[in-house]
This record gives structure tokens, C-alpha cells and sequence, in this order.
């Protein structure tokens, strides 16, 4: 998933990312400009058409989506909020608690998808390539990615969390789905 979700091995040393950018004002500014809305772009699929069971199966996928789209934002562009941090702002603290709370939320709802995809599998319709098509988006697995750590790329310098985020977004190639790794196997 490296492809899709850059992995991070190791929390940083301190001083070799921004942590001054994480504040009440610069995270209420990021949330507010609800940076998980590009991946409401949708890709079209490449491995099925959507016709029959396929088109049920979209449609299943795409209520699910839409409802958790901020979680699957959250889980690739988590960063870390220190305690300190969190005691010294209602905002912060609030704002650390819903963000651990949506990936579970949004994993329990994902079951009813991954029940419709149980049944194609037993039907015949698919295997589970399917779940590897661009239309979809993943969440990562456990351990499989780290915190995004503002400011850690090279050279950059941005003045708050929404300049950092455009330095080193990854959107699941929503934002640009011509250039999806899938589209590249002949």
C-alpha cells in the first residue's frame, strides 16, 4: 500500500518538523476547509462495469464513502497532538477525541460493504482484486502508516497546516486520477 499511502517508519525528532503549526487557530482553520472533500472526486472503476450485482455494490460503496469520507482523511493525515497541547485547549482535546473515534465508527459501518462483496465472491462475480480497483479507496491496516508530521518534507516551510498539507497531500489520487498506478498495468 506504500503506492497509495507513503509509510513512515519512525516518529521524527522534534525539531525536524513543525509542531508549532499544530495550534487551536491552524487546525480550526484546516478543519474548516474540510480538506477530506477531494476525495469525494470519484474514479471511475477499472476492473468491472457497473451493471447488476456491480451497480448494488457501487451504490452500497458510495453511501458508505460519502458518510465517512473525513475518516479516511484522518487516517492518512493524522498528526499528532500532544498531551500538553491537549490540556491547554477544549478545541484540541476535542478535536484529538472525534478524529480516534471516526475510524472505528467508519470500520463498523464498512461490514455491511464487505458483506455485499462476501457475496459476489461466493457467487462467482468477483475476487478480491476488486477491492484493489482506483474506485476504491482504502484505509490503511493497522501499524501500516505513520502520524503526518507538517513541515517534514524537504525544504519546506510552510507558515500553517493548510500550506503543509498542499507541500505533501496524498488524496488516493482523487485529486489527480490520471495519475493512478493502477492506470499504469497494461
Amino acid at each position: 500500500m506504500e503506492w497509495l499511502i507513503p509509510l513512515h517508519h519512525s516518529v521524527p525528532p522534534l525539531g525536524e518538523w513543525r509542531d508549532d503549526l499544530v495550534d487551536e487557530s491552524n487546525v480550526r482553520d484546516l478543519m474548516e476547509s474540510a480538506p477530506w472533500e477531494i476525495l469525494a472526486a470519484k474514479i471511475d472503476p477499472l476492473t468491472f462495469r457497473g451493471r447488476g450485482w456491480f451497480r448494488r455494490m457501487m451504490q452500497l460503496y458510495a453511501f458508505y464513502e460519502d458518510e465517512h469520507l473525513q475518516a479516511y482523511w484522518d487516517f492518512a493525515h493524522a498528526f499528532p497532538v500532544s498531551i500538553a497541547k491537549r490540556r491547554a485547549s477544549r478545541y484540541l482535546d476535542a478535536f484529538y477525541t472525534d478524529r480516534k473515534q471516526r475510524r472505528p465508527r467508519a470500520g463498523a459501518r464498512g461490514k455491511s460493504f464487505l458483506q455485499e462483496v462476501l457475496i459476489g465472491l461466493l457467487r462467482g462475480y468477483c475476487d478480491l482484486d476488486l477491492l484493489l480497483d482506483p474506485f476504491f479507496l482504502h484505509f490503511p491496516r493497522p501499524g501500516e502508516v505513520g502520524a503526518w508530521y507538517p513541515g517534514i518534507e524537504d525544504g519546506a516551510d510552510p507558515a500553517d497546516l493548510l500550506e503543509a498539507l498542499a507541500i505533501s497531500d496524498g488524496n488516493h489520487y482523487r485529486d489527480v486520477p490520471e495519475d493512478h498506478p493502477a492506470l499504469g498495468i497494461a
